[in-house]
């Protein structure tokens, strides 16, 4: 801006001379500053002080007139630039907001996809340790099968309890279903009966336990898998859900007070 005002003041100026030169008369050969002073000596220095300002006046009023056009062309100039780097920046800020958009979508998804992944590595994680429970826990009912759990003496009869069958052609988790359905079973019809529960009281009547050591290595086995229960895969949630762990907890809080 600076340097077109120079410009323009340039081609003000050589203008003015310009109109001075004309307004003169013809010079000949002379140079140009007797051409200028022959100006001032025969048009201007005979002239009043009003005549001189009305000579200069109508010498320069042109003169004003076109540098104000000049001025208003320059400023129009200078308004499309501005309006141009303002479209150009505003370019710019959306083509910024668009790539932070991008970035922010992009970031949500790597945060999407970590967090699935770290779900992913917890559930495999919890399914390992239920499927390894559920193994030690198929392991420990086969090897207490068959055998007398508890014996006690009531009115003179001797009672035996011995509720865990022999594993057959079946799944773990279909033997351990059926293995606490009989452990609760049993434990209902020997001590949760009301003529046991009275003879007890009367007779003082002592159960003999055996395989305590291997059936607490079974809760405690039940207790490891509710730890990790709620971080297992929904299927594993659904299979832990169909051995009724809870109720082999409850039948042998039972058999431990019996």
């Amino acid at each position: 801006m600076l340097r077109k005002v120079k410009i323009g003041t340039g081609v003000w100026l050589a203008a003015a001379v310009l109109l001075l030169l004309f307004v003169a008369e013809p010079c000949g050969n002379r140079s140009a500053a007797n051409c200028l002073l022959n100006l001032w000596h025969n048009q201007v220095g005979c002239m009043e002080a009003n005549e001189i300002g009305d000579f200069l006046a109508g010498v320069f009023a042109p003169l004003a007139f076109l540098w104000l056009i000049a001025a208003v062309f320059l400023q129009r100039e200078e308004l499309s630039a501005q309006r141009k780097e303002l479209r150009d920046s505003r370019a710019v800020a959306q083509q910024h907001v668009e790539e932070a958009r991008k970035n922010v979508q992009f970031i949500g998804e790597q945060t999407k996809m970590l967090s699935e992944e770290r779900t992913q590595a917890l559930q495999t994680y919890a399914d390992h340790q239920i499927d390894q429970c559920i193994l030690q826990i198929d392991s420990l009912f086969s090897r207490i099968a068959g055998h007398v759990l508890a014996t006690y003496v009531a009115s003179g009869t001797k009672n035996r309890m011995f509720p865990i069958k022999k594993k057959e052609e079946e799944s773990s988790a279909q033997y351990i279903m059926s293995s606490i359905a009989n452990f609760d079973s049993s434990v209902k019809k020997h001590f949760c009966a009301e003529n046991f529960i009275g003879l007890k009281k009367l007779q003082n009547i002592e159960v003999k336990k055996n395989f305590t050591a291997k059936l607490d290595a079974v809760v405690s086995a039940i207790e490891e898998i509710n730890k990790v229960i709620d971080g297992a895969s929904p299927s594993k949630r659904l299979q832990v859900s169909s051995l009724e762990f809870e109720r082999m907890i409850k039948a042998y809080r039972i058999f431990k007070d019996a």
